[in-house]
């Protein structure tokens, strides 16, 4: 009896073991399957990672082409016009008395440059009565307003980098009463308003809308108002409208001038160099990104104006 027991104990013994063999076993088993499914999601993840970045590198890619593309037409057009342009061959450049010869060639050979915006017809050629001459300081009248680098600003937020701009209206020539502003600017279509306030600070709005004097209110999804020169130093700035009041977009009342937004965003008075009647109501049917709200322009509400410019987008 007691060699049964001892031998049953020992079958026990032996049994216990296997068991804690098999344990073990299953445990290390377990840790490699666990260890191999972490490797297998670390695997995973890195190729989702290196799937997005091919990802956002094709889309870099394809956006670089895209421009590349469209700035190829865009000099191929400027190309085109340089070709047909009425002024060819020798220049000759009068810098402060000291006269200069060149070629069209020579001044065009390189784009996003003053002279290949200038013989490409980008900019109205004004040409001195008498002798013929091309009054490269009268492309915008008392320039002051409109820079190069401020036309290309605007080029780049119209979204045509070549547009051609013509002269329309401005206050300092023509006058600065509402009735003058409609007398040369309604009917003509797309066009960019250039306000300077008598501080110096430069803004202004687009719309594609053709200005009338029927006393409404019209729609305009593409508008957007601007600021080149304020009183925060922020660069210049486009400001969208907001796609839930674009039946404010511009307002065609006979008595005023330019005047954008419900509210008004910019409004300018009738004889708005003699008074601080103009305002700015901003942002109220445009939107601001700039964080400065109704001070982003001239840093005031009530402004007076010192020039308006008005340019048709041919």
């Amino acid at each position: 009896m007691s060699e049964q027991l001892e031998k049953k104990d020992s079958n026990l013994s032996t049994l216990r073991d296997n068991v804690n063999q098999l344990e073990s076993r299953f445990e290390k088993l377990r840790e490699d399957v666990i260890s191999k499914l972490n490797e297998c999601s670390d695997c995973i993840k890195s190729a989702k990672q290196l799937c997005q970045e091919a990802i956002e590198t094709t889309t870099i890619l394809e956006n670089k082409l895209t421009n590349a593309s469209n700035e190829e037409k865009e000099w191929k057009d400027i190309k085109i016009k340089l070709a047909t342009t009425s002024i060819q061959g020798k220049v000759i450049l009068d810098v402060g008395g000291e006269k200069y010869t060149t070629s069209v060639e020579v001044l065009t050979r390189e784009k996003d440059t003053f002279f290949t915006a200038l013989f490409s017809k980008q900019w109205q050629l004004e040409r001195d009565p008498d002798d013929k001459n091309i009054l490269m300081g009268t492309l915008f009248p008392n320039e002051t307003l409109l820079k190069f680098e401020h036309k290309k600003k605007l080029n780049d937020f119209y979204g045509k980098t070549n547009q051609q701009w013509e002269l329309i209206y401005k206050a300092t020539r023509d006058g600065f009463d509402a009735n003058t502003f409609h007398s040369h600017c309604n009917d003509k279509g797309p066009t960019i308003t250039i306000i300077q306030s008598n501080n110096n600070y430069l803004f202004g709005g687009y719309t594609a809308i053709p200005w009338t004097s029927d006393n409404s209110y019209k729609s305009d999804t593409t508008a957007f108002l601007f600021t080149l020169i304020n009183p925060h130093n922020i660069p210049p700035a486009k400001y969208l409208i907001d796609t839930s009041k674009t039946v404010y977009t511009v307002n065609h009342t006979s008595g005023y001038g330019p005047t954008f937004g419900g509210g008004h965003d910019i409004h300018l008075a009738h004889a708005n160099d003699a008074n601080n009647s103009s305002y700015t109501n901003f942002p109220y049917t445009y939107l601001d990104t700039t964080g400065k709200g109704n001070n982003t322009f001239t840093g005031a509400r009530n402004f007076t104006t010192s020039d308006i410019e008005v340019f048709k987008l041919a």
